[in-house]
């Protein structure tokens, strides 16, 4: 399970199997923030893109649990 604040709102996904943990923070944070769930392949491949850019020289800043 992992959780995260984006903009004050809660977002938590679990981390499938596969992944490794930040490679579910980036699927979640674009179901969750981009609601690339809803978005046809083209846009999802866009906003696949643009997260990993998002994520790629990202910084860990908090690992205490965000949400209760």
């Amino acid at each position: 399970m992992l959780g995260v604040i984006y903009h004050d709102q809660c977002m938590q996904g679990m981390i499938d199997r596969s992944e490794m943990v930040s490679e579910a923070l980036m699927r979640e944070f674009g179901e969750e923030a981009m609601n690339s769930l809803e978005a046809d392949s083209d846009k999802k491949a866009k906003l696949k893109a643009q997260v990993a850019e998002f994520f790629k020289n990202g910084s860990e800043v908090d690992c205490t649990p965000p949400c209760h």
